[in-house]
């Protein structure tokens, strides 16, 4: 590992962009379509969905 090596590792995890693991209904992407330095960076993600009423009628509204 050289001082490249860790400056472009650097560049990548700042251009990280969490649209990248999201589809468009902006649902997170199965791990095994996440690129490399998602795998290597993330080491745990938290997810809640927000909905707008509970039961049957139930209706997600968002993810945080």
């Amino acid at each position: 590992m050289d001082a490249d090596h860790v400056l472009q590792r650097l560049r990548d995890i700042d251009e990280m962009d969490v649209a990248d693991i999201l589809d468009d209904d902006r649902r997170m992407l199965p791990t095994e379509q996440w690129s490399k330095v998602w795998w290597q960076t993330i080491s745990g993600i938290e997810m809640a969905e927000m909905a707008d009423e509970s039961g049957e009628g139930r209706q997600v509204v968002g993810l945080l």
